[in-house]
């Protein structure tokens, strides 16, 4: 009896939840010529602030796996390792900013910088993580700059 393979070009189920969630709240947010009701835009928002914590858990889960396999150069490991610390930091920084009640115009520019940071290791990753990587950190420089702005 002959096993297959799964094709390391396939996609995985967590594309198809995390995808069209990004899609539908950044869309939801660009109206050109007309304002959407105001409950759908903040649904859209909150599912935007919801969805980090997903990439982070993606971003995790898929670098645990590549660890154990030892898959790819240990170079790439090590930039993956940093990826996923600085996302989980840019996620906890505007955490502690709002409950600890730290000064969020110091702290923003630490929030950026590990955000810039996921998004330059995403482009050394493996597909499986450089996915959570890159939005990660796009979505989390988005808030960082859109927070304040709304909240504090």
């Amino acid at each position: 009896m002959e096993t297959q393979k799964a094709s390391s070009n396939s996609t995985r189920w967590d594309d198809w939840i995390v995808w069209p969630l990004i899609i539908v709240a950044l869309l939801s947010f660009w109206n050109p010529g007309h304002r959407l009701p105001a409950a759908m835009v903040s649904g859209a928002f909150l599912a935007l602030v919801c969805v980090p914590f997903l990439l982070v858990g993606m971003s995790w889960t898929s670098f645990a796996s590549l660890w154990r396999g030892r898959n790819g150069s240990r170079w790439r490991l090590w930039i993956c390792l940093s990826g996923c610390v600085a996302l989980s930091s840019a996620l906890l920084i505007p955490l502690f900013v709002l409950f600890l009640g730290l000064p969020a115009s110091q702290w923003l520019i630490g929030c950026l910088a590990a955000s810039m940071v996921a998004l330059v290791a995403a482009f050394f990753a493996p597909r499986s993580l450089g996915f959570p990587l890159f939005f990660g950190g796009l979505i989390m420089a988005g808030l960082a700059l859109l927070t304040p702005m709304g909240i504090l």
